[in-house]
C-alpha cells in the first residue's frame, strides 16, 4: 500500500521549509510528470491516478502559500481537463496551459507569465521532455527533469537549484550594480575625458537597461488585458511599469540619487 497523501504532504512541507529562498510559482507539466500516462491513451472515462508522491507535493505547496501552474503539450486538452476535475486537483492552480505546441513550451510560459506577473527567475518548473527542460531553462526558470514522475527527491532536487540560481543572480547584480555605481576617488587627479566618457556610457546603458524593462512590463500588461480578466494582475504589472518610469525619470535628473536608489532597493 502507497504512502497516504497527508503524510506525503507533511513530508514535502519538511523539505519544503529547509529552504530559505522558494519560488513563487511551481509549474507542472501532466503526461509522465504528474500521472503515468499520455491523456491521448486514455478516455474520458476513465479514473486517472497520480503518481504516488504527486498530490502530496500539490498540498504542501499549497499549504505554503505557493502557487502552481500546469503546461502540457497534449493534444487532448479536453481529457486532461476532465482528469484533473476527476482528481479534484483544478482549482489547485492559478493557470493551466494545455494545448499541443512545437515550441517546446516556451509559449506556454509566456502565457503563464502573463497571467500572473510572476518572472521567469522566480519559477520552478517540472517535466519529463529534456528538449522541454533546455528551452524553459533559457527563459530563466529553474527547470527539472524528471525520471518517473515528480517526487520528494525531485521536488527537493528543485528546490536546492532553485536557491543556487536565486544566489547566483543576486551576486551577479550586486556585482553589475557596483560596476556601474564606481565613482572617481576625489583624492586622485581629475579623470581623463576617456573616462569621463566610459563612465557616461555606462550610466547610459542602465538608464537603457530600464527603458527596456518598462517596455516589456508595458506589453505584458497589455497581454494581460487581451488574455486575462485578472484585474489584481494588471494592477501589479502597470505599478511595476510605473516603477521603471520613476527610475528612468530619476536618473535623467539625477544620476547620483538614482544610483544610490538602484544599489538599496533594486
Amino acid at each position: 500500500m502507497g504512502e497516504s497523501p497527508e503524510k506525503m504532504k507533511n513530508e514535502a512541507v519538511k523539505i519544503i521549509e529547509t529552504f530559505q529562498v522558494l519560488p513563487k510559482l511551481v509549474v507542472f507539466d501532466l503526461d509522465y510528470t504528474l500521472w503515468p500516462f499520455y491523456c491521448e491513451c486514455r478516455s474520458k472515462r476513465e479514473s486517472p491516478s497520480l503518481y504516488p508522491h504527486a498530490m502530496g507535493i500539490l498540498l504542501a505547496l499549497k499549504h505554503k502559500g505557493i502557487d502552481i501552474a500546469v503546461a502540457s503539450r497534449s493534444p487532448t486538452a479536453d481529457i486532461a481537463k476532465a482528469f484533473l476535475n476527476k482528481l479534484g486537483i483544478t482549482s489547485f492552480f492559478v493557470a493551466q496551459e494545455i494545448y499541443s505546441s512545437w515550441s517546446h513550451k516556451t509559449d506556454h510560459f509566456q502565457r503563464i507569465h502573463s497571467t500572473t506577473g510572476i518572472s521567469f527567475q522566480d519559477m520552478l518548473f517540472f517535466d519529463d521532455e529534456n528538449r522541454n527542460i533546455q528551452a524553459v531553462s533559457k527563459m530563466g526558470v529553474t527547470s527539472i527533469l524528471v525520471d518517473n514522475g515528480v517526487n520528494l527527491g525531485a521536488l527537493s532536487q528543485g528546490l536546492a537549484q532553485f536557491s543556487r540560481n536565486w544566489n547566483t543572480s543576486q551576486k551577479n547584480k550586486q556585482k553589475w550594480l557596483s560596476n556601474y555605481s564606481k565613482k572617481p576617488d576625489s583624492s586622485n587627479p581629475a579623470p581623463s575625458n576617456s573616462t569621463s566618457n566610459l563612465q557616461h556610457n555606462m550610466q547610459h546603458k542602465l538608464l537603457c537597461k530600464f527603458s527596456i524593462e518598462a517596455n516589456f512590463t508595458l506589453s505584458t500588461l497589455v497581454r494581460v488585458q487581451e488574455q486575462s480578466s485578472n484585474n489584481r494582475c494588471s494592477v501589479w504589472v502597470l505599478m511595476q511599469a510605473i516603477t521603471y518610469a520613476d527610475l528612468i525619470f530619476m536618473g535623467l535628473k539625477n544620476m547620483d540619487f538614482f544610483l544610490k536608489v538602484v544599489n538599496q532597493y533594486w
